[in-house]
């Protein structure tokens, strides 16, 4: 980890500097202190809701943040837009710039960082399809986190993800997905690269991420797509994630690497320090013993043995979510993530088993 940590370094480069305070042209206090970072008055969750759902820039809308939403209506009825644009055009370029800012302001809140282990996550990817309840996202330990993809294969040049989730009061209180996916800097330049990924509540609905179940509630459905497809392997990983961590009891441990990582300065310290966490790394470590414990046996079926042969392959079954009732009258629905089962060559189960030590 080289270099001032990534997500530290990307709060700092979307800073915009003291001289250029003064060019910031708002009339609202609120969306100044926004545009300057000074967001102490501005309810973020409210704000990144209003701007990942469906009412950001329509002229119907009439909440807290209408004057930056004539703000921007005015700068594209003006023809300050560039050359060409459509109104969709300006308004999804106006919605990335505004959760750019919004998203990295709300993770600086709380600094959590997470790393999920790689032969955890390779499982996890593979997990059996299911449908999450979507009040099970309420029970995220936070709504605004940094994913560390360094040492994860499969995810081409991506450095890591900020993702945001939030809930619509204006659309059933549907959920909201905020992604900041982070490349390294191109070729030159010092700077990462962030590409905004955006779901609002209707966005889910309309790419099959959103249905109804059987009782009639907003459930989360998704399936082993197209792991060839980078986005669609990323959004796999961020809603396997995003439902672990969500879980009963998920393998959460203090990262050794937090001692290491490049906060800045010495001198600097921070208001909220830096929490960097593992995320399966109990389980990744039984699921590499297992691997190795599993092999391909022969069985001999008489004389003479060479040509009678024949192989039992091992092979694991997949891991899978259940669904668990819990609290007074059953009534509050909770899932936990059930691991792979590793089957030998003999056809003797080994199951994926952690014990947990005593003071955890």
């Amino acid at each position: 980890m080289s270099g001032r940590y990534t997500p530290l370094k990307i709060w700092e480069q979307i800073q915009i500097p003291k001289e250029a305070e003064e060019k910031v042209k708002a009339q609202d206090p609120l969306i100044q202190d926004f545009m300057t970072g000074k967001s102490g008055q501005l309810n973020l969750d409210d704000f990144l809701n209003w701007v990942l759902g469906n009412t950001f820039c329509k002229t119907h809308y009439e909440g807290p943040y209408s004057e930056l939403n004539q703000l921007l209506l005015r700068v594209y009825r003006q023809k300050d837009a560039p050359k060409g644009s459509t109104y969709k055009e300006c308004r999804d370029a106006y919605r990335k710039i505004c959760c750019i800012r919004g998203i990295v302001t709300c993770w600086n809140t709380h600094k959590q960082v997470y790393r999920f282990d790689p032969e955890f996550t390779e499982e996890l990817l593979k997990t059996t399809a299911v449908k999450i309840p979507i009040d099970v996202l309420k029970h995220l330990p936070f709504r605004c986190y940094y994913l560390d993809l360094d040492g994860l294969t499969g995810f081409d040049s991506t450095v890591g993800l900020f993702l945001y989730v939030g809930f619509d009061p204006a659309m059933e209180n549907l959920p909201n997905l905020g992604v900041l996916e982070v490349a390294p800097p191109a070729p030159g330049d010092d700077q990462n690269q962030l590409r905004p990924i955006l779901f609002s509540g209707k966005d889910l609905k309309r790419e099959g991420l959103l249905r109804k179940d059987e009782q009639e509630q907003w459930a989360l459905s998704f399936q082993q797509r197209n792991m060839k497809d980078h986005d669609q392997k990323l959004l796999l990983f961020l809603l396997q994630g995003m439902l672990y961590l969500s879980s009963l009891k998920p393998d959460v441990t203090e990262s050794p690497k937090q001692k290491v990582v490049n906060t800045g300065s010495r001198k600097r310290t921070m208001k909220v320090p830096l929490k960097l966490e593992d995320v399966g790394v109990r389980y990744g470590n039984v699921i590499r013993k297992r691997k190795k414990e599993v092999q391909t046996v022969y069985i001999h079926e008489g004389e003479p043995a060479p040509k009678q042969k024949r192989t039992i392959t091992s092979h694991v079954r997949s891991a899978h979510w259940h669904h668990y009732w819990t609290g007074k009258g059953r009534t509050k629905r909770i899932v936990k993530w059930i691991p792979p089962v590793f089957v030998s060559g003999g056809g003797k189960e080994l199951p994926v088993t952690i014990h947990k030590v005593k003071g955890e």
